[in-house]
């Protein structure tokens, strides 16, 4: 055998990922994060440009049937060097199908993911171990979605100054309990409520179980005659913001306030 042919074979590359931590920890649904990894050339030889692919997985064997959360280009690797990396993601959204519910999902790389680098060993391309080329994180899919689902103003029509009961119901769409917020209500000159409106008050709901509906009621007193913010006779809106705290953490932050008539507000 020739000295050509045996220095193509002996003096290949070796890639092999060695250190790999994700953060921050633990994550939401829809978060983004960053991946700190080192690669390694355990060869003789350098490496040329190569793919890093990474993949999130619902066990700890990374292939490439698993989720695809991104690619990247090394530009190459010194014969016994050690590249440090970061790069950063973002975990698919709450209604993803890939999200089977709160757990352990794991997040790992495949070296070289195009074999473009003919090495000494390419069966540690992936799947080293856990913290070499794979991490672990704990990621909450299941959230609570607050909305407003009836509303109604008992005594109608009322005058300036007078005070008023709502009759209103709160339901938890979403596959998680929301824990307890605040509900703010507000008085509008027109069907758009919002924090610019005349403030009437909060009260703070102790919590609501997911699919559930919760049914309650509070009083309040209209601004008196002379108050500014009245225009005139006429016809005016009193309206709730749930979750006016945003203490929730929700599937759908839309839909807590001017859902509709009869469902977050009312006129009067």
């Amino acid at each position: 055998m020739s000295n050509a042919s045996t220095n193509s074979i002996f003096f290949l590359p070796d890639l092999k990922g060695t250190y790999f931590n994700l953060n921050p920890e633990p994550l939401n649904a829809g978060n983004s994060f960053t991946i700190d990894y080192d690669i390694s050339n355990l060869g003789t030889a350098a490496a040329g440009a190569f793919d890093v692919s990474f993949y999130l997985s619902s066990n700890d064997f990374i292939s490439t049937g698993d989720y695809f959360l991104g690619t990247t280009t090394i530009s190459g690797l010194t014969a016994g060097s050690t590249g440090l990396y970061n790069n950063s993601f973002t975990l698919p959204g709450i209604n993803d199908a890939f999200w089977t519910g709160d757990g352990t999902y794991y997040v790992g790389m495949i070296v070289d993911s195009g074999n473009t680098v003919t090495e000494s060993n390419e069966g540690n391309n992936s799947n080293v171990g856990f913290l070499d080329d794979y991490d672990d994180v704990f990621v909450t899919t299941q959230y609570a979605d607050l909305s407003g689902s009836y509303f109604n103003i008992l005594q109608e029509p009322l005058n300036a100054g007078n005070s008023f009961t709502i009759d209103y119901d709160i339901s938890n769409l979403g596959t998680a309990a929301a824990g307890a917020f605040d509900v703010s209500f507000y008085l509008s000159s027109n069907d758009f409520i919002s924090t610019g409106d005349y403030f009437l008050g909060t009260t703070t709901i102790s919590g609501l179980t997911a699919g559930s509906t919760g049914l309650y009621n509070n009083s309040f007193t209209l601004p008196g005659i002379n108050d500014a913010f009245w225009t005139g006779d006429g016809t005016y809106y009193v309206g709730m913001i749930v979750d006016s705290g945003n203490t929730v953490t929700e599937s759908n932050e839309g839909n807590n306030s001017n859902v509709g008539f009869l469902d977050d507000y009312d006129d009067v």
